[in-house]
């Protein structure tokens, strides 16, 4: 058995006319419990983090209408890898930029979106999940565009 308990925050709004943040933290006691003989009870479930850290920052170009430039920071706290709680995961931290820009296409809104992941292609251990240790995405590049028909 698993109890989980924690807290968590967010917090979004205008900084400034035309900058914008999103942001959270989590916090979590994931607490193993009735395990085999007792083994393990009271220490922490595989995979899941004591705390992420997450932010988001989003500033509207002021002399090119509809672009936005974007950058993220994920902090993502340690991981068991076992029941035993004796290996972990180390603290990780990623680091994400992207831009998208908004105009009209015969009358019809289209958003171009370029961004890249992992912007410093940092090597880490995502997660550790039912045995297998999921690893971090490298350095991504994305492209995308969106419109309303």
């Amino acid at each position: 058995m698993q109890r989980n308990r924690g807290a968590e925050l967010s917090i979004n709004g205008q900084i400034l006319p035309g900058l914008r943040f999103n942001g959270g933290a989590t916090l979590i006691d994931a607490d193993l419990r009735r395990t085999a003989q007792g083994a393990n009870d009271g220490h922490t479930a595989i995979g899941i983090p004591n705390y992420t850290i997450n932010g988001n920052l989003e500033y509207d170009l002021p002399f090119l209408r509809g672009a936005t430039l974007v950058g993220r920071v994920e902090n993502t706290g340690k991981q068991w890898v076992n029941t035993s709680n004796t290996l972990h995961l180390p603290v990780w931290t990623r680091f994400d930029l992207g831009a998208r820009y908004t105009f009209a296409v015969a009358h019809k809104p289209l958003t171009l979106r370029f961004g890249v992941d992992n912007l410093a292609n940092t090597r880490y251990w995502a997660s550790a999940f039912n045995g297998y240790l999921l690893q971090g995405l490298p350095r991504t590049f994305k492209f995308s565009f969106t419109t309303d028909l």
